[in-house]
């Protein structure tokens, strides 16, 4: 599955700067038209604590974004 997604007040290229050089999460910038976000690809071979570290670095960061 392949999934494009955003959030609100955090800029998508420094994003995804931070969750690969901060946590070794590697996701993709793209931008087509207006719409702008990070393609995060889950594959066969990523299990539930590949799928834990992603979230939690994703938490980590939008919450940290979001207090400045």
């Amino acid at each position: 599955a392949v999934s494009l997604f955003s959030v609100d007040g955090v800029d998508a290229k420094d994003l995804e700067r931070a969750l690969r050089d901060s946590f070794s999460v590697h996701v993709k910038y793209r931008r087509v038209g207006q719409l702008e976000g990070l393609r995060v690809s889950p594959h066969i071979y990523m299990n539930e604590a590949d799928l834990d570290i992603f979230v939690d670095a994703l938490r980590a960061l939008a919450t940290r974004s979001r207090i400045g």
